[in-house]
Formats: C-alpha cells, structure tokens, sequence
C-alpha cells in the first residue's frame, strides 16, 4: 500500500476515534474544546512525517523531493480530512444532532457577550443559519481540510525533503 494512502486512512481513523472520545468525554460541549483540538494537530503532522519518510526509504531510495514530499503530506491530509468530515456529518445528521444547536447557542453567548442587543443577536443568527446546516458545515470543513492540509503539507516538506544531490544541477 502507498505510504499517502496507509497514513490517510490511519488519520481518518484516528479522526473518527478522536470525535467519539470527544463527544463520549463531553469535551466537545466544553469550552475549552478548540484548544484540546488544536492539539490533534500533531497527529496529521506525525503521520504526514512517517508517510514522507517510508517514501523516502523505499520509493525515493532515501531521496525525495520537496514537491513529492508535500505530494506525500497533502494526501495524508486530505485522505484523512475528507474520511473525518464524512464522519462529522454522520455525526451530526445522527449521533448528535443536537451538537448545531449547541454550537448555536454558544455563538449566540459569545455575540451577547459582545454587546450585541437582542435584535443585532437574533438578526445574526438569522443570517449564519443557512451556514449551520449539516451540509454547509461539510462544504466548510472540507475547504478546511484543504487549507490546513496544504500549511501542514508544506511544513512536513519543507523539514523533511532530502534531494538528491546528484539530480541537483
């Protein structure tokens, strides 16, 4: 198996683990959560590392390239993202549908701590409700899932690359 698509599919798997230890905990009700799942960060890093590293060894002949080593990265990334997403939408289509609801009511406690009036708070949630559907929130998650597998990508690579230098001219 292709060392992308082997840690990809672990990523999705740790992806979907993760979001389950998450909702059975209750720590995706806290509101500390986006710190706990900025440290999942370091698992797609890791994974993205060991996957540009067997390429290294085995295709690569201890040789890879920037650009295949964020080839490599990326598709950890994205393999794993889109597995995750997935999972979120069955997540909360059917294991937790009221998981929107608390996200809204979480906005709407930030935007009342702002000092927003009731009006401006109700005319806010009016507008963000098309994006607070379980199919807006995939479109937004895989764009996501784009983003921080690219940054995470070119991280992994940039670090990691290994040029031949005899290839170099």
């Amino acid at each position: 198996m292709k060392p992308a698509l082997k840690y990809g599919l672990i990523n999705g798997g740790i992806a979907i683990l993760w979001s389950l230890l998450m909702y059975i905990t209750g720590l995706n009700r806290n509101a500390n959560a986006q710190w706990i799942n900025i440290l999942q960060l370091a698992i797609p890093i890791a994974l993205m590392t060991m996957a540009v590293k067997e390429y290294r060894l085995t295709t690569g002949n201890g040789w890879i390239t920037f650009g295949k080593a964020f080839n490599q990265s990326f598709q950890v990334g994205l393999i794993g993202g889109v597995i995750g997403t997935a999972f979120y939408f069955i997540y909360i289509s059917v294991i937790d549908p009221a998981f929107i609801d608390y996200q809204k009511t979480m906005q709407m406690d930030k935007m009342a701590e702002n000092g927003m009036s009731e009006e401006m708070i109700e005319k806010g949630m009016q507008q963000a409700a098309f994006f607070m559907t379980p199919g807006m929130q995939v479109v937004f998650g895989l764009i996501f899932v784009l983003i921080v597998s690219s940054l995470l990508g070119l991280l992994v690579a940039a670090i990691f690359k290994k040029p031949n230098p005899e290839e170099i001219s």
